[in-house]
Protein backbone atom coordinates (compact mmCIF):
# COMPACT_ATOMS: atom_id res chain seq x y z
CA UNK A 1 0.00 0.00 0.00
CA UNK A 2 2.66 2.17 1.22
CA UNK A 3 4.35 1.40 -2.54
CA UNK A 4 1.18 2.42 -4.51
CA UNK A 5 0.80 5.87 -2.39
CA UNK A 6 4.82 6.59 -3.56
CA UNK A 7 4.28 5.57 -6.93
CA UNK A 8 1.54 8.23 -7.22
CA UNK A 9 2.90 11.36 -5.74
CA UNK A 10 5.23 13.19 -7.25
CA UNK A 11 6.79 14.85 -4.79
CA UNK A 12 8.38 11.20 -3.53
CA UNK A 13 12.11 10.04 -5.47
CA UNK A 14 13.33 7.91 -2.82
CA UNK A 15 11.98 5.26 -0.93
CA UNK A 16 14.29 3.14 1.87
CA UNK A 17 13.49 0.09 3.52
CA UNK A 18 14.61 -0.05 6.90
CA UNK A 19 13.47 -2.58 10.05
CA UNK A 20 12.65 -1.48 13.46
CA UNK A 21 14.41 -3.79 15.91
CA UNK A 22 17.09 -5.69 16.00
CA UNK A 23 17.05 -7.18 12.18
CA UNK A 24 16.26 -5.54 9.59
CA UNK A 25 14.24 -8.71 8.29
CA UNK A 26 14.56 -12.61 8.99
CA UNK A 27 12.18 -13.70 6.46
CA UNK A 28 8.68 -15.22 6.49
CA UNK A 29 7.27 -16.31 9.30
CA UNK A 30 7.73 -19.98 10.07
CA UNK A 31 3.97 -20.35 10.61
CA UNK A 32 3.49 -19.76 7.21
CA UNK A 33 6.38 -22.00 6.03
CA UNK A 34 4.81 -25.04 7.95
CA UNK A 35 1.40 -24.52 6.61
CA UNK A 36 2.90 -24.22 3.18
CA UNK A 37 4.90 -27.46 3.37
CA UNK A 38 2.38 -29.42 5.25
CA UNK A 39 4.46 -29.45 8.13
CA UNK A 40 1.96 -27.76 10.10
CA UNK A 41 1.07 -29.75 13.64
CA UNK A 42 -2.33 -29.17 13.39
CA UNK A 43 -4.58 -31.59 11.92
CA UNK A 44 -7.39 -29.13 10.48
CA UNK A 45 -4.53 -27.27 8.25
CA UNK A 46 -3.48 -29.72 5.59
CA UNK A 47 -0.74 -28.84 2.98
CA UNK A 48 -1.76 -26.52 0.34
CA UNK A 49 -2.72 -27.69 -3.38
CA UNK A 50 -0.49 -27.50 -6.18
CA UNK A 51 -2.80 -24.73 -7.46
CA UNK A 52 -2.21 -22.87 -4.41
CA UNK A 53 1.18 -23.09 -4.66
CA UNK A 54 1.38 -21.93 -8.29
CA UNK A 55 -0.95 -18.80 -7.21
CA UNK A 56 1.03 -17.82 -4.45
CA UNK A 57 4.16 -18.43 -5.81
CA UNK A 58 3.04 -16.33 -8.57
CA UNK A 59 1.89 -13.06 -6.35
CA UNK A 60 5.26 -13.29 -4.91
CA UNK A 61 6.83 -13.55 -8.07
CA UNK A 62 4.76 -10.22 -8.79
CA UNK A 63 5.38 -9.03 -5.69
CA UNK A 64 9.61 -9.01 -5.87
CA UNK A 65 9.30 -7.70 -9.83
CA UNK A 66 7.08 -4.71 -8.82
CA UNK A 67 9.86 -3.88 -6.29
CA UNK A 68 12.43 -4.45 -9.15
CA UNK A 69 10.67 -2.19 -11.58
CA UNK A 70 9.56 0.51 -9.19
CA UNK A 71 9.79 3.99 -11.08
CA UNK A 72 11.13 5.72 -7.74
CA UNK A 73 14.70 4.68 -6.66
CA UNK A 74 14.77 2.18 -4.05
CA UNK A 75 17.53 1.56 -0.82
CA UNK A 76 17.20 -0.96 1.83
CA UNK A 77 19.05 0.33 4.62
CA UNK A 78 20.30 -3.12 6.30
CA UNK A 79 21.63 -3.76 10.13
CA UNK A 80 21.37 -7.21 12.11
CA UNK A 81 19.50 -10.49 9.92
CA UNK A 82 18.77 -9.96 6.70
CA UNK A 83 17.98 -13.71 5.35
CA UNK A 84 15.23 -15.10 3.39
CA UNK A 85 12.59 -12.16 2.35
CA UNK A 86 14.61 -10.22 3.83
CA UNK A 87 17.71 -10.47 1.50
CA UNK A 88 15.58 -11.21 -1.23
CA UNK A 89 14.45 -7.16 -0.88
CA UNK A 90 17.72 -6.33 -0.59
CA UNK A 91 18.22 -7.94 -4.14
CA UNK A 92 15.52 -6.01 -5.62
CA UNK A 93 16.20 -2.27 -4.42
CA UNK A 94 18.35 -0.32 -6.31
CA UNK A 95 20.45 0.20 -3.33
CA UNK A 96 22.04 -1.30 -0.24
CA UNK A 97 23.82 0.44 2.19
CA UNK A 98 24.46 -2.18 5.14
CA UNK A 99 25.55 -1.46 8.59
CA UNK A 100 28.72 -3.50 9.80
CA UNK A 101 26.45 -5.67 12.32
CA UNK A 102 24.69 -7.06 8.80
CA UNK A 103 24.75 -10.76 8.04
CA UNK A 104 22.98 -12.18 5.23
CA UNK A 105 21.77 -15.56 4.89
CA UNK A 106 19.69 -17.54 2.41
CA UNK A 107 18.06 -19.27 5.36
CA UNK A 108 14.93 -20.73 3.78
CA UNK A 109 17.33 -23.28 1.90
CA UNK A 110 17.93 -24.62 5.91
CA UNK A 111 14.35 -25.42 5.73
CA UNK A 112 13.91 -27.47 2.32
CA UNK A 113 13.02 -24.23 -0.28
CA UNK A 114 14.37 -23.83 -3.05
CA UNK A 115 16.55 -20.57 -2.42
CA UNK A 116 15.59 -17.16 -4.22
CA UNK A 117 13.55 -18.57 -6.26
CA UNK A 118 11.64 -15.37 -7.26
CA UNK A 119 14.51 -13.21 -6.79
CA UNK A 120 16.93 -15.68 -9.07
CA UNK A 121 17.89 -13.82 -11.91
CA UNK A 122 18.17 -10.49 -10.18
CA UNK A 123 20.73 -12.42 -7.77
CA UNK A 124 22.72 -13.53 -10.51
CA UNK A 125 22.46 -10.28 -12.25
CA UNK A 126 23.95 -8.70 -9.07
CA UNK A 127 26.66 -11.42 -8.15
CA UNK A 128 27.18 -13.45 -10.96
CA UNK A 129 26.46 -17.41 -11.16
CA UNK A 130 28.92 -19.16 -8.83
CA UNK A 131 28.31 -16.76 -6.06
CA UNK A 132 24.60 -17.23 -5.95
CA UNK A 133 25.04 -20.53 -6.22
CA UNK A 134 27.62 -20.85 -3.20
CA UNK A 135 25.22 -18.70 -1.28
CA UNK A 136 22.04 -20.97 -1.85
CA UNK A 137 23.46 -24.06 -1.95
CA UNK A 138 25.91 -24.11 1.31
CA UNK A 139 23.22 -21.28 3.04
CA UNK A 140 25.92 -19.93 5.01
CA UNK A 141 25.76 -16.36 6.63
CA UNK A 142 28.41 -13.53 5.28
CA UNK A 143 29.29 -10.53 7.25
CA UNK A 144 28.05 -6.79 5.72
CA UNK A 145 31.91 -6.71 4.50
CA UNK A 146 31.82 -10.00 2.70
CA UNK A 147 28.68 -8.55 1.08
CA UNK A 148 29.98 -5.20 0.33
CA UNK A 149 33.36 -7.19 -1.94
CA UNK A 150 31.18 -9.29 -4.19
CA UNK A 151 28.19 -6.32 -4.81
CA UNK A 152 25.72 -7.57 -2.77
CA UNK A 153 25.49 -4.32 -0.86
CA UNK A 154 26.95 -1.10 -2.23
CA UNK A 155 29.09 0.06 0.65
CA UNK A 156 28.94 -0.78 4.86
CA UNK A 157 28.75 2.35 7.61
CA UNK A 158 28.93 1.94 11.14
CA UNK A 159 26.22 1.15 13.11
CA UNK A 160 25.33 4.67 14.65
CA UNK A 161 26.25 6.15 11.42
CA UNK A 162 23.22 4.06 9.07
CA UNK A 163 20.48 6.31 9.68
CA UNK A 164 22.84 9.62 8.67
CA UNK A 165 23.87 7.48 5.50
CA UNK A 166 20.91 6.35 4.28
CA UNK A 167 19.32 10.20 4.66
CA UNK A 168 22.83 11.82 2.83
CA UNK A 169 22.27 9.07 0.43
CA UNK A 170 18.49 9.64 -0.13
CA UNK A 171 18.88 13.43 0.15
CA UNK A 172 21.79 13.47 -2.59
CA UNK A 173 19.35 11.31 -4.94
CA UNK A 174 16.82 13.95 -4.10
CA UNK A 175 18.50 16.68 -6.18
CA UNK A 176 18.18 14.97 -9.25
CA UNK A 177 15.46 15.67 -11.39
CA UNK A 178 12.37 13.13 -11.23
CA UNK A 179 11.84 12.71 -14.33
CA UNK A 180 15.95 11.96 -15.04
CA UNK A 181 15.80 9.30 -12.20
CA UNK A 182 12.75 7.61 -13.44
CA UNK A 183 14.52 7.32 -17.25
CA UNK A 184 18.11 6.61 -15.87
CA UNK A 185 16.26 3.57 -13.76
CA UNK A 186 13.92 2.41 -16.89
CA UNK A 187 17.07 2.47 -19.32
CA UNK A 188 18.90 0.17 -16.52
CA UNK A 189 16.45 -1.88 -16.46
CA UNK A 190 15.97 -2.44 -19.82
CA UNK A 191 19.74 -2.81 -20.49
CA UNK A 192 19.87 -5.53 -17.59
CA UNK A 193 16.78 -7.39 -18.90
CA UNK A 194 19.24 -8.05 -21.91
CA UNK A 195 21.55 -9.91 -20.55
Amino acid sequence: DALNVAKEDEDIKVVIFKGAGRAFCSGHKLEDLAHWYGWSPEKRKRPETQEFKLRRDSRWSEFWHNIYYFTKTTISQVHGICSGAGLSLAIVTDLTIASEDAEFCHIENRMGHGGPTYVLPYEIMLIGPRKTRELSLTAKVIDAREAERIGLVNYVVPRDKLDEEVDKLAKTICLEPADGLAAGKVYMRQVMDAF
